[in-house]
């Protein structure tokens, strides 16, 4: 691992960033790893992930990052344990995790969405099939945005 190849992610005074070669290399080892955002020293690193060109979605002292292998990974952001990983069945490219409200949003390049319930343990509570691969989904006033190389869909959370 030699690059940081995606956006930072900042969290309780923390910065976790993803760092290895680009996945265009194929598979390969990453680093996740977590600094003091005021002095810069490492707080904690994990090389349980492979590249992974998505920034870490952060909520609730939890931490979910894909990885370039098709894995959703959780750990622990304070610390850096590592409580699950779930196989995706395929590589995650163009996306990042997204958690919105209690869920974690995650597309494989096989243009597959899962939503897994967050927490310490995985629990998968959806997955579809797109017409074309999903981009890291958003939310705004309840409603989730959610684009695609082909369009963008508005779903509203709640009636």
């Amino acid at each position: 691992p030699s690059e940081i190849i995606a956006e930072p992610a900042l969290y309780d005074s923390r910065v976790y960033a993803t760092i290895g070669q680009s996945p265009v290399h194929g598979p390969g080892q990453g680093i996740l790893v977590c600094l003091d955002l005021a002095t810069g020293k490492r707080i904690w690193e994990s090389r349980k992930v492979d590249r992974s060109p998505g920034t870490p979605a952060i909520c609730d002292g939890l931490l979910y990052l894909p990885d370039y292998s098709g894995r959703l990974h959780c750990f622990d952001a304070r610390t850096g344990q590592q409580y699950w990983q779930h196989d995706l069945g395929a590589p995650v490219w163009e996306s990042s995790a997204a958690v919105i409200e209690d869920k974690v949003y995650v597309s494989t390049d096989k243009r597959e969405l899962w939503v897994f319930k967050t927490g310490r343990e995985p629990q998968l509570l959806a997955k579809c099939r797109l017409d074309s691969v999903a981009i890291t989904p958003t939310c705004q006033e309840g409603v989730l945005y959610l684009p695609t190389q082909k369009r963008l869909f508005a779903i509203r959370l709640h009636d």
